[in-house]
């Protein structure tokens, strides 16, 4: 598929992982006592799914800007796009109702412990939203951890999103070799210059239709503010010509 042939709004979906460091760990999980260890908030989705704050792009948003807008909506809280950091786009990995590829797009925000607590703590279910709760990217041993989390049910790429994330953040090179075992690695090992292009193609295409827009209706109003003048002209004369022709 050739980059010209994405649209975009409608088979474009963008989320935001919120991670952290957790405290020192004071329970003795083999060598992780008295460490921190990445935590991210995931979601309970209204369909039973655990997943990232996140949604449908609009037609005329940026793909970090509908991001911002759905975890606004989601979770009431307001973050600036220039704090978010890029993770990974999945092109093609599901199909939208009309058939169409759709295209999820992951970004992150880091927070502190604190302020993951004070999310979660002021959080208020909505009709998208059940609830909110940590998640460690860790290998506590004996299948626990990491490989539990990555055997959930998850829609679409999120655990494809967790994996890539975990080659990100600084987990324990232990974790790593875990989700490797559990993940196939095409999931995880993005092709950036693809993704590069990919992103460079829709950013541009998304200020080439605010710009047509914002032109259009410039010349749409100019356009108006023309034809109304020529029609008071033509509506002058032609009253003009009318009184002319009854004078007695």
């Amino acid at each position: 598929m050739r980059l010209q042939d994405y649209t975009r709004g409608d088979i474009n979906a963008a989320f935001i992982c919120l991670w952290g460091m957790t405290k020192p760990l004071k329970k003795s999980y083999e060598d992780l006592e008295g460490k921190s260890v990445p935590f991210i908030i995931m979601q309970q989705r209204w369909d039973g799914r655990q997943g990232f704050p996140g949604g449908k792009v609009e037609a005329t948003e940026g793909l970090a800007e509908g991001a911002i807008r759905e975890l606004k909506e989601e979770l009431n809280w307001e973050i600036k796009e220039e704090s978010l950091s890029f993770v990974c786009t999945h092109l093609g990995y599901a199909k939208t109702p009309l058939g169409d590829s759709a295209h999820t797009h992951l970004y992150s925000y880091e927070i502190t412990y604190e302020k993951a607590i004070e999310i979660l703590k002021h959080f208020t279910p909505n009709d998208e939203v059940l609830g909110l709760h940590l998640v460690l990217l860790e290998d506590f041993g004996t299948n626990d951890g990491i490989i539990n989390t990555l055997k959930q049910h998850y829609p679409v790429t999120v655990r494809e999103e967790i994996a890539t994330l975990c080659t990100k953040l600084p987990v324990s090179e232990k974790c790593l070799r875990v989700m490797e075992q559990n993940v196939p690695v095409e999931a995880y090992t993005i092709n950036t210059e693809a993704e590069n292009a990919y992103l460079n193609c829709y950013n541009i295409s998304t200020e080439s239709v605010v710009k047509a827009a914002n032109d259009f209706t410039e010349g749409a109003k100019n356009g108006i503010d023309s034809a109304v003048s020529s029609v008071k002209s033509a509506t002058r004369g032609s009253v003009k010509k009318i009184f002319d022709a009854f004078k007695w």
